[in-house]
C-alpha cells in the first residue's frame, strides 16, 4: 500500500467517527427517552458527565438490549458504542449503526479493528461506550471484567466514567420475552482521570473498574423493596433454570404465566413481582 493510499484510508477512518447531525441525535434520543420513561420509573442518582468534556469512555454493566439507550438518553453527547459485529450483518440495523458511529467488535477475540476505531473516536473527541462484560448477564450479578479492559483504558488514557444500571435486569431478564414495569436507577460516576490512569498499574486500574461496576440485583432489590409488574412473569424461565430443585431432574421445568412447574415431580413455584419464588408459604430465592 502506497503512502498516499494509506493516508487516504486513515482520513476515511477518522472521518467516520465525526458526530452525527445533532438534530437527528436529539430527535431519536428524545423519542426514546419518552418511551423508556413511559414504561419505567427512571431515577438518575448521580451524573458526572454533565460538566465533563469529551473524549472520555463510559463503562457500563450489561443487563438488557436497551442499555445503550438507558445510558445515552442521559448523556448530552452522542456515544460511540462498541457493538458486536453480528449486529452489523442485520440489514435494518447496519445503516443505523454506521450512521451513529458504532464500533464493531468480534466477541471473544482480540480485534485490532476495534482498537483502531476507539483510538480514532478519541481523536475526534467522542464519548466511547463499552460493556466490559461482553454479554448481558443472566442473573443480575455483574460478570468478571477481563484484564484487556484495563489495558485498553491505559492505552486510551482518557477519563473513565462508570454507568451502573440498577433494576434493569428485573425489568427485563435476559431469559424473558416480556417487559416488566418498575423502577430503574442509573448512576454515572467518574472513577479515573488521565493522571490517575498513568500513576496506577494495569492491575490496579482493573481493580478500580471491577469495584465500581460490581452490582448484585437481588441485594439491591432487597434494600429498595422494588417490585416489577407485568404479564406472564415466569414465561421462558426454563431458559435459565433447567434443573428441578426438588427432584434434581434435568430439563423437566416448564413455565406457564407466573408459574414454573416440574413435569416429573409436579413441584411448582410462583415467580413474584419481587423476582423471587413462592412455594407452600416459603420464599425461595434462586
Amino acid at each position: 500500500m502506497g503512502l498516499c493510499e494509506k493516508f487516504r484510508k486513515e482520513r476515511v477512518e477518522l472521518s467516520t467517527y465525526k458526530k452525527p447531525h445533532p438534530y437527528f441525535v436529539k430527535t431519536v434520543l428524545s423519542c426514546t427517552r419518552t418511551f423508556l420513561e413511559s414504561r419505567s420509573t427512571i431515577t438518575i442518582e448521580q451524573n458526572d458527565t454533565i460538566d465533563l468534556k469529551p473524549p472520555y469512555i463510559i463503562l457500563s454493566n450489561h443487563v438488557t438490549n436497551w442499555d445503550p439507550f438507558y445510558i445515552n438518553c442521559y448523556v448530552n453527547e452522542p456515544i460511540c458504542f462498541v457493538a458486536s459485529d453480528s449486529l452489523f450483518r442485520k440489514p435494518l440495523l447496519k445503516p443505523l449503526l454506521h450512521y451513529v458511529n458504532a464500533i464493531p467488535k468480534t466477541k471473544f477475540k482480540s480485534d485490532t479493528r476495534t482498537i483502531r476505531g476507539m483510538v480514532n473516536a478519541k481523536k475526534e473527541n467522542r464519548v466511547i461506550g463499552l460493556f466490559p462484560e461482553g454479554n448481558r448477564n443472566w442473573d443480575g450479578q455483574t460478570e468478571p471484567i477481563p484484564l484487556a479492559v484495563s489495558k485498553l483504558v491505559k492505552m486510551l488514557t482518557i477519563p473513565v466514567v462508570v454507568a451502573k444500571i440498577k433494576g434493569g435486569h428485573l425489568s427485563h431478564p435476559r431469559w424473558a420475552q416480556s417487559f416488566r414495569k418498575g423502577p430503574i436507577s442509573i448512576s454515572f460516576e467518574k472513577i479515573l482521570d488521565p493522571n490517575q490512569i498513568e500513576d496506577l498499574s494495569t492491575d490496579q486500574v482493573l481493580q478500580v473498574i471491577r469495584q465500581s461496576l460490581d452490582h448484585d440485583e437481588r441485594s439491591w432489590r432487597k434494600e429498595t423493596e422494588a417490585t416489577y409488574s407485568g404479564k406472564k412473569l415466569a414465561n421462558y424461565l426454563e431458559r435459565y433454570l433447567f434443573i428441578c430443585p426438588d427432584c434434581k431432574e434435568l430439563g423437566t421445568l416448564r413455565s406457564k404465566k407466573d408459574k414454573l412447574i416440574c413435569r416429573v415431580c409436579s413441584s411448582s413455584v410462583t415467580y413474584t413481582k419481587a423476582g423471587t419464588f413462592e412455594k407452600t408459604g416459603r420464599l425461595l430465592i434462586f
